[in-house]
């Protein structure tokens, strides 16, 4: 969230209100331990379709996707 006269499609002026315009000393919040890495062995594994299922995507859709996809 940006204000008013901050275009947020402008990511020059986006990051640049985020320097000027906060003290991250009293307006940013660190949360201690949201990072995936620590729970590397316990995290869920991420589900994947098959590989048929790619397949027939693939071709189904070739006309839309790019050649290297």
């Amino acid at each position: 969230m940006v204000d008013e006269d901050i275009d947020p499609a402008n990511i020059d002026d986006v990051i640049w209100a985020m320097c000027a315009r906060r003290d991250p000393r009293i307006q940013a919040d660190i949360i201690r331990g949201g990072i995936t890495f620590n729970r590397q062995k316990t995290f869920p594994t991420i589900a994947r379709s098959s590989k048929a299922l790619d397949a027939r995507m693939r071709a189904k859709w070739a006309h839309e996707l790019p050649k290297e996809f």
